[in-house]
């Protein structure tokens, strides 16, 4: 008996250790993140703390955050801000008079994301590049500044 409840609980730790090592990337409280690499990405960049003053979640018209990028609407992650879904939509789309955050290229490959964003409300682009290290994303760089 004693051997088989041993194995039952080498079988579930295996099972975690593997779940957490596909896990991908992680968000600032280090819980796992799902989905492709790009939506990792992305929810990383849009919750980096130095975005986090140009989102005026208290105005009218600011939630849902509105995203335009083809690839990213085409993929559609699902990837919540201010605890509602962030809703993509591509460039051929008609845009209503909301803000929204254009992603001006957002480019991965080989453990490595160079993007650059543009958020034409608050004036502001965002660019940087992330690295894959140990299945972790991390930045190597971020910039935010005023146009």
């Amino acid at each position: 008996m004693r051997g088989r409840i041993g194995l039952v609980l080498l079988f579930f730790t295996m099972a975690a250790l593997t779940a957490c090592a596909a896990g991908g990337g992680r968000d600032k409280k280090g819980a796992a993140l799902e989905g492709d690499g790009k939506e990792i990405v992305f929810k990383l960049i849009i919750d980096h703390p130095d975005l986090q003053q140009y989102f005026h979640p208290e105005l009218t018209g600011r939630i849902p955050l509105k995203v335009k990028s083809a690839d990213l609407a085409a993929a559609g992650p699902k990837i919540e801000k201010f605890g509602k879904p962030v809703e993509f939509f591509s460039s051929s789309a008609p845009l209503a008079d909301a803000p929204y955050l254009e992603v001006i290229s957002l480019h991965m490959e080989s453990g490595r994301a160079v993007f650059e964003l543009f958020y034409a409300e608050e004036g502001v682009s965002i660019k940087g590049v992330m690295l894959k290290q140990d299945g972790q994303w991390a930045f190597e760089d971020y910039e935010v500044y005023e146009n």
